[in-house]
């Protein structure tokens, strides 16, 4: 399916929301969980764009943030909905997966 998206983005969505029961599975959980431990591995040409982080806060919604997240990413997933009060914050600080530390690709 993905390749597909990156071939022809108007038919995969439209392929996805003609078949949503059956397909949404194949794009989402459990296959998130799985996409995201090998993400690294799969090319794909990229999506998306560049924003700094002043550009970010500039645009920020709520002004009384209550809440900053700040996280490896190691075990965020289990956090659940914070809501509209919370700051996430991603940092970079490595891996200590020897499966990952091994991949000669890994970055």
């Amino acid at each position: 399916m993905m390749d597909l998206q990156e071939r022809n983005e108007k038919l995969f969505y439209k392929l996805l929301i003609e078949n949503v029961e059956e397909l949404l599975p194949v794009v989402y959980t459990p296959i998130v969980g799985e996409a995201c431990q090998k993400y690294g591995g799969i090319f794909r040409c990229p999506q998306g764009f560049y924003i700094s982080f002043k550009e970010i806060l500039k645009n920020w919604p709520e002004m009384r943030i209550q809440v900053i997240v700040v996280t490896d990413v190691e075990r965020i997933l289990g956090l659940g909905d914070l809501g509209c009060q919370c700051l996430p914050i991603t940092i970079d600080v490595g891996t200590n997966n020897e499966q990952l530390l091994k991949d000669e690709f890994y970055i």
